[in-house]
């Protein structure tokens, strides 16, 4: 099984966008006093907790979108019979 690497393979952008939006939920769902967690636990349990939260992530979901290579640029067709006048030049002219 080949696994993500966060420097390689994870999008910043997505994780970011991601807590944001369950952050926004649990802030509208639930008051901060009533966070279950939030009095009894102590710091130390608190980590417990949020490692075995973290380690339920699926990271597949956060993976960055290659970028597939550039398509060259096509070559400009120029004339040299017709090489190119301003419009400056084409106004000046009829007047």
């Amino acid at each position: 099984m080949k696994y993500l690497t966060y420097q390689n393979d994870l999008s910043e952008y997505y994780i970011a966008s991601e807590i944001k939006a369950v952050y926004e939920g649990i802030i509208i769902a639930i008051n901060y006093d009533d966070w279950w967690f939030s009095r009894r636990e102590n710091r130390a349990q608190i980590a417990v907790i949020l490692i075995h939260f973290a380690e339920q992530v699926n990271l597949k979901k956060f993976k960055k979108n290659k970028r597939g290579e550039k398509k060259p640029k096509p070559k400009i067709k120029f004339d040299k019979n017709e090489p190119h006048v301003s419009t400056l030049k084409m106004i000046l002219k009829s007047d």
